[in-house]
């Protein structure tokens, strides 16, 4: 699936070759996924996608094959404890 392809009943998308994660936020403001409507990109658009997905520490260190939750309920960051 490539980001023009996200649709605003997508749930999780899966990192391709080139992807950034203010452009797949981007895609999901421009589809008005649930919960995007009305939000700027740079914002709350980023801030809204890295709520879904609190395990990424560093938005621009985003992987292929790493897969994005779009929306839903916002999650709490996982920890391992030694």
């Amino acid at each position: 699936m490539a980001i023009k392809d996200i649709t605003s009943s997508t749930t999780v998308y899966t990192v391709a070759k080139g992807d950034t994660f203010s452009e797949i936020a981007q895609q999901c403001i421009a589809v008005g996924m649930s919960g995007y409507s009305g939000l700027s990109l740079y914002n709350d658009g980023i801030n809204k996608l890295k709520s879904f997905n609190p395990d990424i520490d560093n938005i621009n260190l985003i992987y292929v094959g790493q897969k994005l939750t779009l929306h839903g309920t916002a999650k709490t960051k996982t920890t391992t404890k030694a």
